[in-house]
């Protein structure tokens, strides 16, 4: 098959369609990408980067086709909307007029927000190309949650939005069942709809560490690793390191990202005087987090306290679960029952300071074969639902049903 992704966010930044891309390469499918100017999460360009160029490159045996876009800046509300238009805009005026030939699917790979699925759908009208949205990111209950924003006219016209892209696209993907209702409710019945997960990607797999070093980390040491944004829930995690400082042992937290809440995390590490108890470490490359997932004690998963979050599965999870660490998390809804059902770490509530201290401290006074069990009980759950390799022979199997359309 000849497949399209149309993804504002692409290699060198660090998202799953980076790994679908080369999968479906390397399963004997062309693929091309129409993409943006790298400068996620730290709101700068990449180095050798810049707003015009490159405007192609090749990566892993793919053309990337890029347009100019308004970097993220500091990550304010009007850099962000800013970044998000310019990228519908030059990839709908100047991206798409640079395609050549004929494809048999698009993949409109949609974190927040969606309006940048409208290329892919321009793209659908004039060329016929059945469109599949991934997302990611639940519509418009997502943006409410972030920017707490009660705007009745805003409401109206982002409800508006997501209709009209549901109603243009051919096959919604969902990365958790629990986006079913939603996507329903806003015209989503219509069209083919289908649960594909995240994936953890294969280095993430604790089976091929035996000839990785572990980075020399202080005992219990526990890694939340990620984006550092508002939805991440971030202020529990400080709280809760400011109460269990008096733990013995004390843990230790290592907290690895870029992120919009970067800066005031640093803030607070300083005002508190946690400095000997957090450790704030810049984004590191994929390949590297192994090395720290290796010597961690377990590995945090938090998000904020608000009903959309409860139904998504932040793709940490994933990744946590190939590690083999037991898990620390401060969540609900689907992502809550995940770590239930893989019966791999330890749970409270969002926003849950003393329970989340209260948890942390049952995980290091555990015995470490408990602990072990706990983490191949994850690594079982990944191997049975959260593989590469198994996602993208559905994602395959769903490209194939849209070809016929």
């Amino acid at each position: 098959m000849r497949i399209l992704i149309i993804s504002q966010y692409f290699h060198p930044e660090s998202f799953r369609v980076n790994q679908l891309a080369t999968a479906l390469k390397e399963r004997g499918h062309e693929v091309v990408v129409l993409t943006g100017q790298p400068n996620y999460p730290s709101g700068r360009f990449f180095l050798g980067y810049r707003f015009v160029g490159p405007l192609s490159e090749r990566y892993e045996g793919m053309n990337v086709i890029r347009v100019p876009l308004i970097p993220r800046g500091r990550g304010r509300s009007w850099q962000l909307a800013l970044n998000y238009i310019s990228f519908v805009f030059f990839a709908t005026l100047f991206g798409l007029p640079r395609l050549r030939g004929r494809f048999d699917a698009c993949i409109a790979f949609s974190p927040s927000p969606i309006m940048n699925a409208a290329p892919a759908i321009v793209y659908r009208f004039f060329c016929k190309t059945p469109v599949a949205l991934w997302l990611q990111d639940l519509w418009p209950e997502t943006f409410f949650a972030i920017t707490k924003s009660r705007n009745r006219f805003l409401q109206v016209l982002l409800s508006v939005l997501v209709r009209w892209t549901y109603r243009h696209v051919d096959q919604i993907w969902m990365q958790t069942p629990g986006f079913s209702e939603s996507v329903r409710a806003h015209g989503g019945h219509d069209v083919t709809t289908a649960y594909v997960p995240n994936w953890a990607e294969d280095l993430y797999d604790c089976d091929q560490w035996d000839a990785i070093v572990a980075d020399a980390l202080p005992p219990n040491s526990l890694v939340f690793a990620g984006n550092l944004g508002r939805a991440q829930g971030l202020e529990t995690l400080i709280e809760t390191a400011d109460l269990a400082r008096f733990t013995t042992p004390a843990p230790h937290w290592i907290i690895v990202g870029e992120g919009s809440v970067r800066e005031w995390l640093a803030d607070q590490i300083r005002v508190r005087g946690l400095g000997a108890h957090i450790t704030l470490l810049p984004r590191r490359p994929a390949q590297e987090m192994p090395r720290i997932l290796k010597a961690a004690a377990a590995v945090l998963v938090t998000s904020d306290d608000d009903p959309v979050f409860s139904l998504t599965v932040p793709s940490r999870i994933q990744s946590a679960l190939a590690s083999g660490r037991p898990i620390i998390a401060a969540l609900s809804g689907n992502a809550a029952r995940v770590i239930a059902d893989a019966r791999c770490g330890l749970l409270c509530p969002p926003r849950d300071a003393k329970g989340l201290a209260q948890i942390v401290k049952s995980l290091i006074e555990m015995p470490q074969d408990e602990r072990e069990t706990l983490g191949r009980s994850g690594h079982a759950y990944y191997k049975a639902n959260f593989t590469q390799s198994r996602v993208v022979r559905q994602i395959e199997d769903l490209l194939g049903r849209l070809r016929l359309k």
